[in-house]
């Protein structure tokens, strides 16, 4: 008889790997609707269309054309939003790594507000540093640089609250 590729888990390894699934869930969602709420205020106080650097995340899959839209569109909104929850999610994904990594216990403040800036220094670094200008989030070119740091502090205060809640 064949043993299988990989040994079942045991129900604790099962149970550990839920945890961190649903971590890495709540803080991205978080981490999302935190970020998008922010683009929208921040065009608001800008005097530009809300939807504006939503869509220009989906310059990624639509290049120049998704920069120049201002309006709600299935196209270039609803594919902004879902780029967004994927990087959400993936660094979200990060920083649970870095608990794990670290052993860092569950809602230690100092620690999580720590983890939670490093992660947003590291996404920006990647963001603006790494990666080919076509994955770079795309809303800068929409809003200013100061608000542009205003996102970012957003996204570390919603690291540091989703982690807050960790299991």
């Amino acid at each position: 008889m064949l043993e299988p590729p990989f040994p079942s888990l045991s129900g604790v390894e099962a149970l550990m790997w839920t945890i961190t699934a649903t971590n890495i869930l709540v803080v991205g969602l978080l981490a999302q609707a935190a970020t998008i709420v922010a683009l929208i205020l921040v065009a608001t106080l800008e005097r530009k269309p809300i939807f504006a650097p939503i869509n220009a995340i989906s310059h990624i899959f639509f290049e120049h054309a998704a920069i120049g839209a201002e309006n709600f569109s299935p196209k270039f909104t609803l594919n902004g939003v879902l780029l967004n929850l994927g990087a959400a999610i993936g660094w979200a994904a990060v920083a649970e790594g870095a608990f794990h990594l670290l052993r860092i216990a569950p809602r230690d403040p100092m620690l999580s507000l720590l983890v939670s800036i490093g992660v947003t220094i590291l996404a920006y670094i990647t963001d603006f540093h790494i990666v080919p200008k076509r994955f770079t989030p795309g809303f800068e070119q929409v809003i200013t640089h100061r608000s542009l740091i205003l996102v970012y502090v957003v996204l570390a205060l919603s690291f540091f609250a989703g982690t807050m809640l960790r299991s």
